[in-house]
């Protein structure tokens, strides 16, 4: 039986985790069958100590070898980013995925949060019943229907402009959400149809963590099968 690997960070030995180890390979964007590969290489030649400066050259030498010059800088990057999040001389990230229904946002943004390990993970469906549950129906109405049915409360001829009200009013929240995240360096996922990047930049609170925000809009560009999708979903329903 092999004899337990200790890792000494800052005059303190902790047991070694080849699944810590396996996520920060990850990071990477690595395929898992490559990182498996890599965590395999890194621990071969590991004796019963190793400190913590070790163990991140040897996984940078072994990414390089085994991946590529790409992988092993990403690596190097993503570890600096963690020494200085640590130190609190930086702030952490928040990533907004956006998009029209059933295009693949929370599969999307669960691989992701998977992949950066992030722990926070929030669906504006969510937000907006803790909005719900907070505002009388009179101050908000356009929240109390179904997004793309609110344009019968707007009454206004253009289909989306009760999508458009609900995203102006929830992105007051969505932009609090993700500003808090990152002063508090805590990073945080947050996907649904009401993300719309170019609502939020006029959102004050978003704005003064813009920097450490990423965006996303996942859109179809095959419209007709795009429609047959979702009248598949609605006549199953």
């Amino acid at each position: 039986m092999r004899e337990e690997i200790t890792v000494e960070f800052n005059g303190v030995r902790l047991s070694f985790s080849s699944t810590m180890l396996l996520r920060s390979v990850l990071k990477t964007g690595i395929d898992i069958f490559t990182a498996l590969d890599v965590l395999k290489d890194v621990t071969k030649g590991i004796g019963s100590k190793i400190t913590a400066t070790e163990l991140f050259l040897k996984t940078y030498s072994s990414l390089e070898k085994i991946a590529g010059k790409k992988y092993a800088e990403r690596y190097r990057l993503w570890h600096i980013y963690n020494v200085l999040r640590r130190k609190r001389k930086c702030l952490s990230f928040a990533v907004l995925v956006g998009g029209p229904p059933m295009v693949g946002k929370s599969t999307s943004v669960t691989e992701l949060a998977f992949r950066l390990n992030i722990a926070r993970v929030i669906t504006t469906d969510a937000i907006r019943r803790i909005v719900k549950s907070i505002v009388k129906e009179r101050e908000l109405t356009v929240l109390f229907y179904p997004t793309f049915e609110a344009w019968k409360y707007v009454r206004k001829e253009n289909p989306l402009s009760g999508f458009i009200e609900q995203a102006r009013i929830l992105s007051k929240y969505i932009g609090e959400i993700a500003r808090k995240s990152v002063l508090d360096r805590i990073e945080v996922a947050i996907e649904g149809v009401h993300v719309a990047p170019w609502i939020l930049k006029e959102e004050r609170s978003f704005a003064e963590v813009m920097e450490n925000a990423v965006c996303f809009v996942i859109v179809v560009d095959d419209k007709e099968a795009y429609k047959k999708l979702v009248a598949s979903k609605l006549a199953r329903e």
